[in-house]
């Protein structure tokens, strides 16, 4: 039964964190597309502009997208709740994307630059590494403990 209740609450979350990035991945890509069919027909600098600002954002979401997957599959496995917190500040910053919409051509500025959400995701990262390398020091302690 125990077993059964974290692999529910491991695909709630996995769903959960899909559908956000999901969200934000499609919009990216259909950006992408676009921007690179405009660059294709007008050969403009502002074309080249939003194309290369599509290929940023898009490398960025999947990038996020995988550092959330990532997190949430070892939360699952070492059975850390503490996990919970950097994987909720990665569906938080997918939320904020998915109001803010910074897929949109640049006219001036951009929106939203496209490296505020890899970084904030990188931090999630780094906290969930720290609490990850934290769990696996503890379970080598109690190994040599019991080996002594």
């Amino acid at each position: 039964m125990k077993g059964q209740k974290r692999w529910l609450s491991f695909g709630l979350i996995q769903l959960v964190l899909i559908t956000l990035w999901g969200i934000c991945l499609y919009r990216a890509f259909m950006f992408f597309l676009s921007t690179r069919t405009m660059f294709i027909l007008t050969q403009s600098g502002d074309a080249a502009g939003d194309f290369g600002f599509s290929q940023r954002i898009l490398f960025c979401y999947i990038v996020s997208f995988f550092i959330g997957t990532t997190l949430v599959w070892f939360m699952c496995q070492l059975r850390l709740p503490s996990l919970l917190v950097p994987v909720l500040l990665i569906c938080l910053t997918a939320v904020y994307l998915i109001n803010r919409q910074p897929e949109q051509v640049i006219v001036l500025f951009p929106s939203l630059s496209p490296f505020l959400a890899l970084l904030i995701n990188l931090c999630a990262g780094a906290i969930g590494g720290v609490i990850i390398a934290r769990r696996k020091h503890q379970l080598r302690l109690r190994i040599k403990i019991h080996e002594v």
